[in-house]
């Protein structure tokens, strides 16, 4: 962020991925403004990074994956798959920018032909982000299911699964869905039918997660799913993807502090850990050379 009282942070890296060559990257930030570069050349947004080197970020938010609404579970899968499914992207990119325009049409009354003059690319790229986003969760499923058992000490159960609020398998079937939905598309002024209104269902012994689980069990979900998803990222890359954790140390107790320790420490690559209390940080647990960086005023010793 931008340190108290300065216009601007700049954030420079090199990353080198196994023998690849090396890419630089750098972040500048202004009051309402970020640029980014990409050796040397400017990049629309940071999903240009994710072809160079996979990451997965653990943070203290993460518990919205539970409690909070369904923008953050599809967030979780869109994050993954931009990362791992070379067309993606495009397919996601490609459905914003229909809908984006759909629903201004719609904002704006529009014609009715205008209006669905979108409609078929709509269909073909929701096809595509919902058959992805499918793949990816019944990939997770089993990872998510095993890591709970470990966490909760099999006294209950966990389970993951996409809930598209359109099934529909074929962009035929989305039109015939977008059609059934047009009157009340233009009484809402906004697309119904579509991935935007995806869920992802996650359960606690057979009840949902958000209402039934205690705060132990949803914080031990929520570390399932983190250790899932760095599973999933690494089978599908083919290598460790760079793991992030911001501070969660001090929101889990012993037990599940030791599993994230013990997950990280077995698996071998790259992790970069932030916190206030080094206490929460046992290096030796970790079992390889880490180095510590203290960040005051600015300023970063050893």
């Amino acid at each position: 962020m931008i340190r108290s009282g300065g216009d601007r942070a700049t954030i420079d890296a090199r990353i080198r991925v196994a023998e690849e060559p090396a890419h630089e990257v750098s972040i500048q930030l202004r009051p309402g403004v970020r640029s980014l570069r990409l050796d040397e050349k400017r990049v629309p947004g940071p999903e240009a990074y994710f072809g160079i080197v996979q990451m997965v970020l653990f943070h203290p938010g993460e518990l919205e994956l539970v409690q909070g609404g369904p923008s953050a579970r599809r967030t979780l899968l869109d994050r993954v798959l931009y990362q791992t499914e070379p067309g993606y992207p495009t397919a996601f990119r490609d459905h914003q920018r229909a809908l984006k325009s759909r629903n201004r049409l719609l904002q704006d009354e529009a014609s009715a032909a205008s209006i669905r003059s979108f409609d078929r690319p709509l269909a073909e790229t929701a096809v595509r982000v919902v058959a992805a986003r499918g793949r990816l969760l019944h990939q997770m499923a089993p990872f998510v299911a095993a890591a709970f058992a470990e966490i909760a000490g099999g006294s209950s159960t966990a389970a993951i699964a996409y809930r598209p609020q359109c099934e529909a398998s074929s962009a035929d079937e989305v039109l015939e869905a977008l059609a059934r939905s047009f009157e009340r598309d233009r009484a809402r002024g906004a697309t119904c039918v579509g991935p935007q209104g995806d869920d992802v269902e996650i359960r606690i012994d057979d009840h949902p997660a958000r209402s039934y689980g205690s705060q132990g069990q949803q914080r031990a979900l929520v570390l399932a799913v983190k250790c899932a998803e760095l599973a999933v990222v690494q089978a599908r890359a083919g290598q460790l993807p760079v793991l992030l954790i911001d501070d969660v140390s001090s929101e889990l107790d012993e037990t599940r502090r030791r599993h994230l320790y013990r997950t990280i420490g077995g698996g071998g690559g790259q992790v970069v850990m932030t916190t206030t209390d080094a206490r929460f940080v046992p290096l030796e647990t970790l079992g390889t050379g880490g180095t510590v960086t203290r960040v005051s005023q600015g300023k970063l010793s050893r």
